[in-house]
């Protein structure tokens, strides 16, 4: 398995924290977009804030991050094909690492239903955010 870039790891704490403060047992695909979208830079967050894509989506108040994890933070199992399809991505493009852009595509290659109807109640235009990013990358 490649390594997570450290502002991956960043976006996958603010997943974490979203979905605690929510009250939930596991991270979503939903969460871990929130966590992309949190970092408020960068060109996975970029484009998708340039799409329409923000915080105030997700949740009203940003939640705190989490001060310490032993990596074994619980995943739907949406959340784990997200996280696998973004190995992919990185394998593909021949990268070391998996970092935040890999992850958005593994996202949106692989949407649950919760990412389609979130797409499709956000008037999210999944082809041109795809489109976009691996040009970036």
């Amino acid at each position: 398995m490649l390594p997570f870039t450290p502002r991956l790891s960043a976006a996958l704490s603010n997943a974490y924290a979203l979905a605690m403060s929510e009250g939930r047992q596991v991270i979503s695909d939903i969460h871990m977009l929130y966590g992309i979208v949190s970092l408020g830079s960068g060109v996975a967050a970029n484009v998708l804030m340039r799409n329409g894509v923000d915080a105030s989506l997700f949740c009203d108040a940003s939640p705190e991050p989490p001060s310490q994890s032993d990596g074994s933070w619980p995943y739907s199992r949406n959340a784990l094909a997200a996280l696998s399809a973004s190995i992919r991505e990185a394998i593909t493009v021949s990268h070391e690492l998996v970092g935040v852009e890999h992850l958005l595509l593994g996202l949106l290659s692989s949407p649950s239903n919760g990412m389609t109807e979130f797409s499709r109640q956000h008037r999210i235009n999944v082809e041109k955010i795809v489109s976009i990013v691996r040009s970036e990358i």
